[in-house]
């Protein structure tokens, strides 16, 4: 388990830290922050990660992580399930890497394949990709929303973390959040999110679908799904020929 926060749209890092602080139970063993340059004259980002030490115990494993050359920065919770197969993938086609964990292969997958490389992810995930040439944030949670990933925009500002009590560091009005979200983490409808969080958590966050979202340098942010379940129709059967099958088999 480790912990991720950020801002889209300022490169404020005492307020990643302060947010960063609130969820230091999340990952105790190092903590990193990412910005862009204050005197940036393009789109800003600051992000960043508590990272508890799983794969690579070494400092190599620091986070935010990004490519060769710095343009695409990644903060990541989570594990990547086929991340060896990814890498020597990744190591065939020159890329070459730092450290042995999994987020390593996140910029570089990047790289190759743009925002559809999280479909090539087998694993439970939330992370947030800056993509410094495009100046786009990418977020992205995995397939059945394991990984909890909360988001809330206010005017041409993007806040987001892996728990709630982080983004209550960002803004007083954060208090008034529906009791649905501080007492359940979840958000049963868009409408019930609506009252503190704008349009939060729809698809991506703690609502537990498939999704991708992305802020672009207009201070516009969209929303979707990058996967969809295929609904099949079992034929229907007693619960004892069922298990009469199992033991069977």
């Amino acid at each position: 388990m480790c912990g991720i926060a950020g801002i889209a749209g300022e490169a404020d890092e005492l307020v990643v830290k302060d947010m960063l602080a609130r969820i230091r139970h999340r990952g105790p063993d190092d903590t990193g922050i990412y910005a862009t340059p204050r005197n940036h004259p393009g789109a800003k980002v600051a992000m960043g990660n508590n990272r508890l030490s799983i794969l690579d115990l070494s400092p190599a494993g620091h986070q935010p992580t990004s490519n060769e050359d710095g343009t695409v920065w990644v903060a990541y919770n989570g594990e990547i399930y086929n991340f060896a197969e990814l890498r020597q993938e990744l190591e065939n086609d020159g890329h070459r890497f730092l450290s042995h964990t999994d987020t390593e292969i996140l910029p570089h997958l990047y790289e190759k394949y743009g925002p559809d490389m999280v479909n090539r992810l087998n694993g439970m995930f939330a992370f947030a990709l800056w993509d410094g040439m495009a100046e786009r944030l990418w977020l992205f949670r995995d397939r059945m929303g394991v990984k909890p990933l909360y988001y809330v925009q206010v005017g041409s500002q993007l806040y987001f973390a892996s728990e709630i009590k982080a983004l209550l560091a960002c803004q007083p009005w954060m208090w008034s959040a529906s009791p649905n979200i501080l007492r359940f983490s979840t958000c049963p409808t868009r409408k019930q999110c609506s009252r503190a969080y704008s349009s939060c958590l729809p698809d991506i966050g703690c609502s537990g679908k498939r999704a991708g979202f992305r802020s672009n340098r207009t201070g516009r942010c969209d929303s979707g799904r990058y996967f969809r379940r295929q609904r099949k129709n079992f034929p229907s059967s007693s619960t004892r020929s069922w298990s009469r099958q199992f033991v069977a088999n």
